[in-house]
């Protein structure tokens, strides 16, 4: 983002004041999303269609430039768009005063922006956006070579991206003409990803380029030995230039991992920068700064659980009121003016202001970034403290409502085996080994392992339907023959054996 018109440097905390800025990037479009809030005056260059003076003339879209008061901004990161409806604040021979208009900001976009007042997230979140160093300096491409499938995510200081796919059809079957055209799309298949690497990477900011799944370390092979001339890519010639620049300079790091082949999403992204071989090269990135914060957090927490703090904005605030904050984590939705608690927000305002006034290390987790999700689960806030404070383990939130009745009845501890006294990675195995699904927060897993446990208990209890030899019952008497037995022959003493039976005898005259 350039900054046209930046703030005043001795400007005052709640003094209105109004910046101008050029969009050059998508980084730049959420950025100001993070900043425009409900009430702000937002003027950008804009189109709306307007009718003349014949009333039965069509309408026709004019360029305009108008100033609105926002009610509701919209953020789409398929289209790098946003947009803000309101109502107009300025007059135009057009348009009449206080009619609704919504503007469409994008990329190469002027926009000034006017708010009653700027805190100091919104400040800090200014300066970053303003800062080059804080482009996307990650990249990351996951694929399997064998499939001919291919995403390549691009991993800014506050935000993930794809911003390339590629994916190629296979022949079936393995012999004659259809392995040859396998053979073909796959060298295709490594064609198109070094196109998208060239096309969508800025290879003047970025420091690594992680290569991983299944393939990695051949399509890394073809990127470090591509001869083809640049005049024949699809991608401009200079781009290509500097990824095999790159690719020679050792930039690249190669990750053979089956296990990202099963799915190309943001959930593999996120084991990939776990790996201890990826995490080590890409320390010294923006992406790998919130992930680091939350293993240490991690580890803290098996060493001495009384220095860690999380999901409980009270215990934190009363941990910054001893001055023992030594690392603030919080997700920027919770800063944001359009999180639903606007009284939570500004005790989320106070507890970072008084964090960095303090001297402590305070890390804004993007809520659409890949390391998020991990301290979404923890919460949204989570902190390390300098010295043990066993005192503050116990406090929760206080409700809304607190005060304005009698208080509820303490909750009975959970037992030993209870899941909720598990952390979310065994909540997760003994979720695996119950063959249920191991994807969601930390309630829905705790929920999901009791139902699971609650069905097996309830089918080893259930009886087996088939009866046992000693339940099983006397068999049945056979049953009488309804057909009567056929009467046997009747002879008398002199009668000889002509061949007749006796009730035919004397009955024919020889």
């Amino acid at each position: 983002m350039r900054l046209e018109e930046p703030l005043p440097p001795d400007l005052a905390p709640e003094a209105a004041a109004s910046i101008t800025c050029f969009v050059e990037e998508a980084d730049d479009v959420w950025t100001l999303y993070s900043l425009i809030e409900k009430g702000d005056e937002v003027s950008c260059n804009t189109t709306r269609k307007v009718k003349g003076d014949n009333p039965r003339a069509a309408s026709e879209k004019r360029h305009m430039t108008l100033t609105v008061a926002a009610d509701a901004v919209d953020y789409d990161g398929a289209g790098d768009e946003l947009r803000v409806a309101g109502t107009t604040r300025t007059e135009h021979e057009l348009v009449k005063l206080g009619s609704h208009h919504t503007l469409q900001i994008g990329l190469r976009a002027r926009v000034s922006l006017r708010k009653a007042a700027w805190d100091a997230s919104q400040r800090a979140t200014l300066a970053r956006a303003a800062d080059a160093a804080s482009t996307a300096d990650l990249a990351c491409l996951l694929l399997d070579a064998e499939r001919c499938r291919a995403k390549l995510f691009v991993l800014t200081e506050r935000l993930v991206k794809q911003a390339a796919s590629v994916e190629l059809a296979l022949p079936k079957g393995t012999h004659g003409a259809r392995s040859k055209r396998a053979d073909a799309q796959k060298a295709k298949f490594l064609h198109r990803c070094r196109d998208a690497l060239a096309a969508h990477v800025r290879w003047d900011v970025v420091r690594c380029v992680v290569v991983c799944g299944r393939g990695a370390a051949d399509v890394a092979q073809f990127l470090r030995t591509d001869t083809t001339p640049a005049a024949a890519c699809s991608s401009d010639a200079a781009n290509v230039g500097h990824l095999r620049r790159a690719a020679a300079g050792g930039r690249l790091c190669v990750a053979e991992d089956p296990v990202v082949a099963a799915g190309l999403t943001r959930d593999a992204l996120r084991a990939v920068l776990a790996v201890p071989a990826v995490a080590k090269r890409v320390e010294a990135t923006a992406a790998a700064r919130y992930c680091a914060a939350l293993e240490a957090w991690r580890s803290c927490q098996r060493k001495d659980p009384d220095r860690v703090l999380c999901a409980s904005l009270d215990a934190v605030a009363a941990a910054a009121e001893r001055n023992a904050l030594a690392i603030l984590m919080v997700v920027d939705d919770n800063l944001r003016g359009a999180a639903p608690d606007v009284e939570r927000r500004k005790r989320f305002l106070d507890l970072v202001e008084r964090a960095a006034a303090q001297g402590a290390e305070v890390l804004y987790f993007p809520a659409r970034h890949v390391a998020s999700d991990q301290l979404i689960e923890l919460g949204g806030v989570a902190a390390t403290l300098r010295y043990p404070c066993p005192d503050l383990q116990d406090i929760v939130d206080r409700r809304p409502d607190a005060g304005k009745g009698p208080a509820p009845a303490p909750l009975p501890p959970p037992p030993e085996n209870d899941p909720a006294s598990l952390d979310v990675e065994e909540l997760r195995r003994e979720l695996t080994k119950l063959g249920r699904s191991a994807k969601g927060n930390l309630p829905d897993l705790v929920g999901r392992l009791r139902k699971a446990r609650a069905d097996a208990a309830a089918k080893a209890a259930k009886p087996s339907s088939k009866p046992t030899k000693a339940s099983a019952p006397p068999p049945p008497p056979p049953k009488a023959s309804k057909k009567a037995p056929k009467p046997k022959a009747n002879y008398d003493e002199d009668d000889w054996d002509d061949g007749y039976d006796d009730k035919y005898d004397g009955a024919y005259d020889y």
